[in-house]
């Protein structure tokens, strides 16, 4: 399948006998699409995102190579962002099911797009304050010169 997009998989939640498609797995000829629906018809009592920050600062993004392979990859651990923003990870730490084996944790790194998102935009309003206020001070600085005759 090489031109156009050809969803593959959806995911469908029922409520009160009302089908409502919620996700989907596409291809679209180059690269395989996870999709959440979010549309707002879908959505009810939005809020701004409030501890941002404090989220962010705890994510530790490192650099690793998956076991078996010498490819090296940037990324998150889920055990630690379990403990930081569980909504992002599925399964339970150093779980193991009932013959010892372990239940690998996953990570969808897309659930923190919404809050580094965030982050960005207010860090990008602090930069233009602060660029805004050096070129004041750069101006003062200017008519003191001219005044002290520098």
């Amino acid at each position: 399948y090489l031109t156009g997009t050809k969803r593959m998989v959806d995911f469908y939640t029922t409520t009160s006998g009302i089908k409502t498609n919620r996700g989907t797995i596409e291809w679209n000829g180059t690269n395989l699409l996870y999709s959440n629906f979010c549309d707002s018809r879908l959505k009810e009592d939005f809020k701004p995102i409030t501890n941002h920050n404090e989220i962010l600062d705890k994510l530790n993004p490192v650099n690793f190579k998956m076991i078996g392979s010498d490819k090296r990859k940037d990324g998150f651990i889920a055990d630690e962002v379990y403990n930081i923003y569980h909504e992002s990870a599925s399964g339970i730490p150093l779980e193991t099911d009932d013959n010892g084996l372990p239940v690998f944790m996953w990570l969808d790194t897309t659930l923190l797009v919404p809050m580094l998102t965030k982050c960005i935009k207010e860090q990008k309003a602090e930069i233009l304050d602060l660029k805004i206020n050096n070129l004041r001070l750069q101006k003062e600085i200017m008519i003191i010169k001219q005044h002290l005759g520098i």
